[in-house]
């Protein structure tokens, strides 16, 4: 991108230097003007009352001692060998407050040249984007995670088990994928209420949290079905695992006025071959998990998919 040229106010004519100064302190924006070298010579009010220094304090400092080490190290790579800066637009960078707080910010910067064409000095104007990016931060997360237990979403799982295969295929690494089904959880909310079998779906989350690697993969697929990554493990190396959740899960008991059930759970291991995708596999599990009941409530399938 070609650098925009600016004009800046004379240094002879004093008038107008002095309306510059007085437009410059009283912005209501965060917004500086440094020298050819990188250093504020003026600053707005908005900026004093963010850094929390006076006008003279924030002479000859640079804008990037106020940024987080990692945005500082990333303008950096756009200065001249003066300091200067060419024009930036909309560049994403981090404030750190006096506080410790972190603040996004979007930076963009004008860059002023003399009658030569040589670097005189730029101005630099943020955007304060942080509560846009957290809502928006919060929102994909919303999207991503159910919002009672946590695990991944059914897009979100099926999305980070193609990942998985991917790399697996690529690797040539094992993966299983495991599902669990909850049984007769329907009757559970209709004779206890939904607030019993929001316990019960939570209680389960936490047991699968617990019993499994901090990287593997945990979704709810809806209803009482949850489904787990395992990766680099094969059908034999992840038997340990499923029969540690399977005790677990069995062990577990919800109590509502004065009763109470241990919850039961059915379950599908598979592991994943070449030509697999992330929605075929996970239709053959629920079927393999809904197949035909035997003559206990929880059963445990293995399967090469």
């Amino acid at each position: 991108m070609p650098p925009v040229l600016a004009t800046p106010p004379s240094s002879a004519d004093r008038s107008a230097a002095a309306r510059w100064r007085i437009m410059m302190r009283s912005a209501p924006v965060l917004v500086c003007e440094l020298d050819p070298s990188g250093h504020i010579v003026e600053a707005s009010q908005a900026w004093l009352h963010l850094s929390g220094m006076s006008a003279d304090e924030l002479q000859g400092r640079s804008p990037l001692d106020f940024l987080t080490p990692q945005s500082a190290r990333d303008l950096q790579r756009f200065c001249g060998p003066q300091g200067s800066m060419p024009s930036l637009r909309d560049h994403p960078c981090e404030w750190t407050h006096p506080d410790g707080q972190e603040l996004s910010l979007r930076l963009n910067t004008l860059a002023w040249r003399d009658e030569r064409g040589r670097a005189d000095g730029s101005l630099w104007v943020f955007r304060d984007v942080t509560q846009t990016s957290r809502l928006s931060a919060q929102l994909e997360q919303a999207s991503r995670c159910d919002p009672l237990t946590g695990a991944w979403t059914r897009s979100w799982f099926t999305e980070q088990f193609r990942l998985a295969l991917n790399l697996a295929q690529r690797e040539s690494l094992p993966l299983c994928l495991l599902l669990i089904q909850i049984e007769h959880f329907r009757e559970l909310n209709d004779r206890w209420g939904h607030a019993a079998g929001d316990a019960a779906l939570c209680s389960v989350m936490a047991t699968l949290r617990r019993g499994l690697r901090a990287d593997d993969g945990v979704g709810r697929l809806g209803g009482a079905s949850f489904a787990v990554l395992l990766a680099g493990l094969d059908l034999a190396a992840a038997h340990p695992t499923v029969e540690r959740l399977r005790s677990s899960i069995s062990d577990l008991e919800i109590t509502h006025g004065g009763s109470t059930r241990r919850l039961q759970a059915r379950y599908s291991l598979a592991e994943l071959e070449s030509g697999d995708t992330p929605e075929n596999a996970l239709r053959r599990a629920e079927r393999a998990v809904a197949g035909p009941r035997p003559g206990q409530a929880s059963r445990q399938v293995d399967q090469r998919l």
